[in-house]
This record gives structure tokens, sequence and C-alpha cells, in this order.
């Protein structure tokens, strides 16, 4: 078995309620597979509480979870693994004094043929 980074529903959301019947088998995974990481992006961090498993507590060491912002509100969620998407990001924002606890942040523009310009400043 090949260990690494595993990037779990991509094209999706994995906490998206069509996804309720079968995350169970996926944390089931993610906790056999300690060799791994897993990260998943969200936009529906409202559902996390209702989609973790009973043995989450604060987070499984393999688990990252990344969730999409479009505010400045902050959430405090047991997560050991935490990262920050800002995509599409069309206006400045200010997350400097949210970032304790915080992994990784992934910032870019839009990118359809209409896409507007990311400007980076």
């Amino acid at each position: 078995m090949k260990s690494g980074l595993i990037y779990l529903c991509f094209s999706t959301d994995f906490l998206i309620e069509e996804a309720d019947e079968w995350r169970n088998e996926c944390w089931n995974m993610i906790k056999k597979r300690q060799d791994c990481t897993f990260l998943f992006l969200t936009k529906r961090i409202d559902r996390f509480m209702k989609c973790i498993p009973n043995d989450w507590n604060d987070g499984y060491d393999n688990a990252v979870v990344c969730c999409t912002i479009e505010n400045q509100k902050k959430k405090d969620l047991p997560i050991k693994h935490k990262c920050i998407t800002a995509q599409p990001l069309l206006e400045k924002i200010d997350i400097e004094k949210y970032l304790e606890g915080i992994e990784l942040v992934v910032v870019g523009g839009e990118s359809d043929l209409n896409a507007r310009i990311f400007h980076y400043d």
C-alpha cells in the first residue's frame, strides 16, 4: 500500500446531504488508513457537527478539514488540522486575526471564461 495525501470530494462537497448515506464508510476508511492524510473541502461547515463520527473528539490525526469562507465570521469547531480556502476571492478580506490554529490558506480567483481579473494585492 502506498501512503500519501488523498483529496476527498474535490468535485463536490464532503458534507453535502447526498453523501450522508455513505460518509460513515468513508470515515471508517480514514481511520483504517493512518498511513495516509485525507483532506476535504467544504462550503457546508454548518453541517460539520452533524457529519462527524462519534469518536472524532478534536479530529483524527490524518484528517484535514478545509473550509471555504464567505464572510468574516469565525467558527470554533473541534478540528485538529484546519485550513481555509478563499476562492473565488472577489474582494479584499482580512483574516489575520483568525489564523491561530490554521495550517494552510488557499487563495484564488474565478476560473471560467467570464472570470473577473484576480488582484493578489
